[in-house]
């Protein structure tokens, strides 16, 4: 499918842009974290949206091609905004998958006037201890720059066995994929996630929110974390995947992009 590919310089950096679709909505994706980025698969991405083109002009907007050791999610918030201004976007849908919900979230919470909606998917507003131990186990082990041995535990933890078992050949190839930078930056934005916390501060989303997680998501279990994020956030929706789906239920659930493309498509623009 076709892309639009662009980098927005940002300080002494930069934030990729994958743009696509043909919709008169702009819906912004916010993705989680990724050891190597999302700049080489855009057109993939575009393709698992290939029904839905003309229902949106789709915007995935990842974070600073460098960051720095220690950058909050509010501060990568703020990079976002900026990048809606570089494109000039002024009022946007968003879909926020684990780390980018949070991102989401802080937009929500400080530029209301820039959101449509919401789609918060498999993420939280605060780390649990047991949430934190992830990601430090993750840091522990990219600070030895251990590519192989980081890619096996992160994938391990965010998919299904059977997504695993299904996806194999493609997972064995991705171990592999990643440098002593990649893992720098992935360690700071683990740093930026276990720092985490607008609990207090939800009450101040007053648009249309969706909130969907799944029930054995190891890292934000839906019956805490999901129902947690949905009774804090009025009048938002809430929506459990039961099942053997885990963290990344976003890539597994075949009907992920339809249930929240009808939450938006309900909503008055």
């Amino acid at each position: 499918m076709e892309t639009k590919e662009i980098n927005v310089p940002i300080e002494n950096t930069y934030i990729h842009v994958t743009s696509f679709g043909n919709g008169s909505r702009n819906l912004i994706i916010l993705p989680g974290v990724s050891l190597i980025g999302f700049e080489n698969i855009g057109p993939a991405i575009a393709t698992s949206y290939k029904k839905y083109y003309q229902d949106f002009t789709y915007h995935m907007i990842g974070r600073r091609k460098v960051l720095p050791d220690i950058y909050s999610i509010e501060e990568m918030a703020e990079d976002v905004y900026s990048v809606m201004n570089n494109l000039g976007i002024k009022k946007a849908d968003f879909l926020g998958t684990s780390m980018g919900g949070m991102i989401a979230q802080n937009i929500g919470i400080a530029h209301i006037d820039a959101v449509n909606a919401l789609v918060l998917g498999s993420t939280t507003s605060r780390l649990s201890e047991s949430s934190k131990k992830y990601f430090e186990d993750w840091i522990e082990v990219l600070e030895k720059n251990d590519i192989v041995g980081f890619n096996r535990l992160f994938v391990n933890h965010i998919y299904s066995e059977a997504f695993i078992k299904e996806n194999r050949l493609a997972f064995d190839y991705l171990e592999t994929q990643g440098d002593a930078a990649d893992c720098k930056r992935f360690v700071s934005m683990c740093k930026a996630i276990i720092n985490f916390d607008v609990y207090d501060q939800l009450s101040r989303i007053t648009c249309p929110t969706f909130v969907i997680n799944a029930k054995k998501d190891v890292l934000f279990p839906a019956m805490k974390d999901g129902k947690e994020l949905a009774e804090r956030i009025a009048g938002s929706k809430f929506y459990m995947y039961e099942g053997d789906y885990g963290h990344a239920v976003y890539n597994e659930a075949p009907d992920y992009i339809q249930r929240f493309k009808d939450f938006l498509l309900n909503i008055r623009h």
